[in-house]
């Protein structure tokens, strides 16, 4: 990801920079929130590239306190399109795992821990 834009309290955008070196937006609202612990995004989908191959994106995070600092534990669940839905499973695991795995590891830099990750 090169950086996080229109950070609101109910809103952001991830911005990516494509294998061409074109910017990929991503704007996700805010669909759920009990402090602390918990907090869910949904990509907005509609008129976006994404549209094409997703019928929706969320991520969600949990909170939880811990003697030696916090646990974070980040998922993102998607649904593929069409024909997305035929081979397109493993690309998507792939790319939300490093989505997932970049996210922790940029906690960690700003937390100063570590970012060790619970793979299912």
């Amino acid at each position: 990801m090169a950086r996080v834009e229109g950070v609101t309290e109910r809103s952001f955008t991830e911005v990516y920079v494509s294998r061409g070196g074109r910017p990929v937006r991503m704007d996700f609202e805010l669909l759920a929130l009990r402090e602390p612990e918990h907090c869910a995004w949904e990509q907005q989908l509609s008129g976006t590239p994404f549209d094409r191959f997703l019928t929706h994106s969320r991520i969600e995070a949990w909170l939880e306190r811990r003697s030696q600092g916090t646990r974070v534990t980040l998922e993102l669940r998607q649904a593929p399109r069409g024909l997305a839905r035929l081979g397109g499973g493993l690309l998507f695991r792939r790319a939300a795992g490093r989505r997932l795995s970049e996210a922790l590891e940029g906690l960690a830099r700003i937390a100063g821990g570590s970012a060790g990750a619970d793979r299912p």
